[in-house]
Formats: structure tokens, C-alpha cells, sequence
């Protein structure tokens, strides 16, 4: 037994030591989290226009495009609970703050990574974020697991692939611009197969609306968005709920009544709060095939129309 004891240690010393470096190595590599945050904290007193949601308004939305003092806070990945949590970390140091762009997505309000068996194509990438918020941001979901404060152990293949990517390819992290707008969806960059629609509307539609599970999360997010929206009423800032455009493929194949529910849910925030304004591109027709990375992200060159489009209708909308 003392020596099996003595084999057990002597392996795993040197793995626990090969995790340890792994870890700090993984936290040295720059990410949009830290960058963002960075940038909305050096610029926070200066700021009239903020862009905040996930990979729609991350990629989506061109600050440059949408006038004086515009900067984009967005992340992909990032759901409505840390929208809501990052948001509250700088709104009170944005005095000069007058309007918020939260991007709108299809499957939005059913993410809560504290959740699991919602959709019908589920990916393995919520728990990653949860550590990702926790560890760089310090925004916790409520979970204090010890584990979620261990990154490389959430998604380890995610993980190496980004350390591959950054120490041994030598190829950028951060592809984000100085007002936060993330270049990762280049149309330069866009894979063959970037018109699988099948695989996106699968991992964005719910196993059913009316299951308990996606009714609570469906409420939950619901209630944040009110929280955002009332919030901005306080201190005066307008909020505009944007649905970027996606691709044909996409909206002609998406469930009517999940698409039905998100809408429900952004006229009831505009219905409760007369500072807020929903601008609806879901269906746009003026976008073509190069205006889009994947079915349901614009590739840099459609965040660059779609931003233009938007800076248009903005001066008719607000209140």
C-alpha cells in the first residue's frame, strides 16, 4: 500500500504542477474580457453611445459608424445575466452617457449558464464562460463551486486550443479595435460551410417553450431586461433593444413561437419603461450573402452596413 501511496504521489506531483502552469499560462493570454473592460474603464467618462450583448452586437455592431464617443462592451458569449452584471459595473461612471444598444438574439433569453437541457443542440461552452466571468471580470453566477475558478478544467480542448493558438502559433487573441469592436468574424476569415443553418437553429431552439426549465430561464432573463431598462430610466439614458439581421436560412427555419416569446418580452420592457425603443432587422431583406460570417452573424462587412443603417434610423426612433 506505502508504495502504491508513493507512485500516486510521485505522478501526481509533477501533473498537478503541469496544471498549475497551464492555468497561470492560460490567464497571461490577452482575452476580450480584460481588453473591454480595460477600454470601457479608460473611456468611461467620455461616453455617449455604449453597445452591450453577446456575438450579435460583438461582431454586429460598428461604434465607429454610430458617432461621437460610441464604444462596444459587447462579448460574445456573454448572456443577459452578465450583460446586466458588466453593465452595473460602469453605468455610474458614464456621466455623459445618453444611449445603450443591446443586441437581441433568437435563443437570449433561454441562456443561464446555471441551467442545462434547454436546447435541442446543446454546446459544452456555458461552463467556460462561467469560469471566464469569474476569474477575469469577477462576476459570479451564484455558484461558488471552487472548480469555476479553474478555467483549463471547464472546457479543457477550448482551453489548449486557445494556448496552442497564442504560444505556439503566435497568432492574436484579441482582434478588437480601439472602441471594442471584435474583427473575428472578418468575411476574409469565413469557413466553406458557413451556411449550415441546420446546426445553428438547432443549437439556438429550445426543446420546448413550455417546459418548466425554459419557462423559469425565460422569466428570469425577462426580469434582468426590465432591471437594465429601468436603470437606464433612472439616470436617464435610453435603451434600444436591436435585433440584428441573419440570413434566410435561419429565419425562414427558427420556431415561431420561441421568436414569438422574444418579442413578447422586448414590447413588454418598451410597454413598462418609455425610455426604451426596439428596432426590429431580423428579416431585413437588403442584406446579401457577403453581409454574413455564418446564418446568424454579420461578417465585418454587413456590421459595417447594417451600423450605417442603424445610425440612420436611430434620430427617427429615440424618445
Amino acid at each position: 500500500m506505502k508504495k502504491f501511496l508513493l507512485r500516486i504521489v510521485c505522478i501526481g506531483i509533477p501533473l498537478l504542477a503541469v496544471l498549475v502552469l497551464f492555468e497561470w499560462s492560460l490567464r497571461r493570454i490577452p482575452n476580450p474580457y480584460v481588453f473591454k473592460d480595460e477600454l470601457i474603464a479608460r473611456k468611461a467618462g467620455a461616453i455617449k453611445t455604449l453597445v452591450i450583448g453577446s456575438s450579435v452586437a460583438d461582431y454586429g455592431i460598428f461604434p465607429a459608424y454610430l458617432g461621437d464617443s460610441a464604444y462596444s462592451l459587447a462579448i460574445s458569449g456573454e448572456w443577459v445575466k452578465y450583460n446586466e452584471a458588466s453593465l452595473m459595473r460602469f453605468i455610474d461612471d458614464m456621466p455623459r452617457l445618453k444611449t445603450i444598444l443591446w443586441g437581441v438574439c433568437f435563443q437570449m433569453l433561454w441562456k443561464d449558464d446555471d441551467y442545462t437541457g434547454i436546447f435541442i443542440g446543446e454546446g459544452a461552452g456555458e461552463l467556460l464562460s462561467k469560469a471566464e466571468q469569474r476569474i477575469y471580470r469577477g462576476i459570479s453566477s451564484g455558484n461558488r463551486n471552487p472548480l469555476y475558478d479553474i478555467e483549463c478544467i471547464q472546457n479543457f480542448p477550448v482551453s489548449f486550443e486557445k494556448w496552442k493558438k497564442y504560444y505556439l502559433l503566435h497568432q492574436p487573441t484579441v482582434c478588437i479595435d480601439s472602441l471594442g469592436f471584435d474583427y473575428t468574424f472578418a468575411l476574409s476569415e469565413r469557413k466553406s460551410g458557413w451556411k449550415d443553418w441546420k446546426a445553428a437553429v438547432s443549437g439556438h431552439s429550445v426543446t420546448d417553450v413550455n417546459d418548466k426549465v425554459c419557462r423559469e430561464v425565460y422569466r428570469l432573463n425577462c426580469e434582468r431586461m426590465l432591471r437594465v431598462a429601468k436603470a437606464c430610466r433612472e439616470r436617464g439614458v435610453r435603451l434600444c433593444l436591436v435585433v440584428p439581421p441573419v440570413h434566410e436560412l435561419y429565419y425562414t427555419h427558427v420556431g415561431d413561437e420561441q421568436l414569438r416569446l422574444m418579442y413578447a418580452a422586448m414590447d413588454e420592457v418598451r410597454r413598462q419603461c418609455d425610455n426604451v425603443v426596439c428596432m426590429d432587422y431580423f428579416r431585413d431583406t437588403r442584406f446579401a450573402d457577403d453581409d454574413f460570417y455564418d446564418v446568424n452573424h454579420l461578417s465585418d462587412v454587413g456590421a459595417r452596413k447594417f451600423t450605417r443603417i442603424l445610425a440612420e434610423d436611430l434620430p427617427r426612433r429615440l424618445p
